[in-house]
């Protein structure tokens, strides 16, 4: 111990312990080479940062991307694009099936004039064909259990809340920005507005856009997570609690498909690219965009007084009318859709550009403003 001490006591300059400032500059350096090591824009480590990265992985350029889980759970909230139908039918049902949902021939009349169980037995949950139906289930979701009771849409506006622990996956839906969703109601014939339903024009007393609008709001989340016809509910009913909007939400995000009407025709050409490539369990394989229609872009319900594009595009109500109201529950499901569905959009790479055989083979002239 003592020889260790005298030869500390006797260490020359080298020995010496560094001055104060030198301390401060190498340790400066040890901070720089830390944060350096630590500052990577994407993966951890600024050398990995320079490595060169992987690419994304390619995707095929013909084939789907996703199987489309059958039987296709469609909600249909109102006023939403009934002609999503036309799309949904093109790679849900069978080979040859070319019924169109047109302005004359919607909702229960198209139906009724096409029954599913002529060629797309298996394509919905509302389809009357059980076995067919378990059998789609079962083969294209791997499900082994098929549920006891099915969602029963097409067609009609009916309530999905019993049906979403069971059916959510091979969920389908579009939403609409709540307020311009509202006033297209109101002038369709006061949609779902109880005891009012039917021509509008034809009637001596029709209630102010403000008891419209107190009646349906909340209607988008009301069909996510109630039975029967929520959207007619009565005034006392119409009131939506935060934690249904988050039950809405969840089921929402288990959807297979979520589209935006504002954003029409990237809806329809995202559904091609996420499940196109052949027409139901039979069809021939083709490129995604072989399915692309034109029926598919048209608004069959413009309303009378949107500025909406023949296209499917709807937008343009003046919606000063309900005197600052807003659709806050809708508001939010509709705002969690759009993250939804612009993640789609890149998680699929879909554009403008991308679509251009789509719009292609369905013989429509597309602007990018319409995208």
């Amino acid at each position: 111990r003592h020889r260790t001490a005298a030869i500390v006591r006797g260490a020359g300059p080298a020995c010496r312990p560094p001055a104060r400032g030198m301390a401060r500059r190498r340790g400066s350096v040890s901070l720089l080479l830390s944060a350096l090591a630590g500052a990577s824009p994407a993966s951890g480590g600024f050398l990995d940062w320079l490595r060169p990265q992987p690419s994304r992985p390619a995707l095929p350029e013909d084939g789907p991307l996703v199987r489309l889980k059958l039987p296709v759970a469609w909600v249909q909230v109102p006023k939403t694009g009934s002609s999503f139908c036309n799309a949904l039918m093109s790679l849900a049902c069978d080979p040859g099936w070319n019924a169109s949902l047109g302005s004359g021939n919607g909702g229960h009349a198209f139906w009724e004039q096409h029954p599913m169980e002529r060629g797309c037995a298996a394509g919905f949950t509302g389809s009357k064909d059980r076995p067919a139906k378990e059998a789609a289930m079962r083969r294209t979701a791997g499900v082994t259990e098929p549920p006891a009771e099915w969602y029963n849409s097409p067609p009609g506006h009916h309530g999905f809340g019993p049906y979403a622990a069971s059916q959510a996956p091979h969920g389908a839906t579009v939403l609409r920005q709540p307020e311009q969703r509202i006033l297209s109601g109101y002038h369709y014939g006061l949609h779902s507005m109880r005891g009012y339903h039917g021509p509008r024009d034809q009637r001596k007393h029709v209630p102010p856009e403000k008891d419209y609008f107190r009646a349906v709001r909340g209607c988008s989340v009301r069909m996510f997570t109630r039975a029967g016809l929520p959207c007619g509910d009565p005034d006392g009913r119409a009131h939506v609690a935060k934690e249904e909007v988050r039950r809405a939400i969840a089921t929402v995000q288990r959807f297979q498909f979520v589209g935006v009407a504002e954003r029409w025709a990237a809806t329809v050409c995202l559904l091609h690219r996420m499940f196109g490539g052949s027409t139901g369990d039979g069809g021939e394989p083709r490129p995604w965009w072989g399915a692309c229609r034109g029926d598919h872009f048209v608004n069959t319900r413009p309303g009378k007084r949107s500025n909406a594009s023949a296209r499917g595009h709807p937008k343009g109500y003046d919606v000063s009318v309900l005197g600052g109201r807003k659709d806050e529950a809708d508001r939010a499901l509709y705002a969690a859709a759009l993250r939804i569905f612009e993640a789609e959009l890149a998680r699929f790479r879909v554009t403008y550009d991308s679509c251009a055989p789509c719009f292609q083979a369905a013989g429509v002239s597309i602007a990018p403003g319409e995208f």
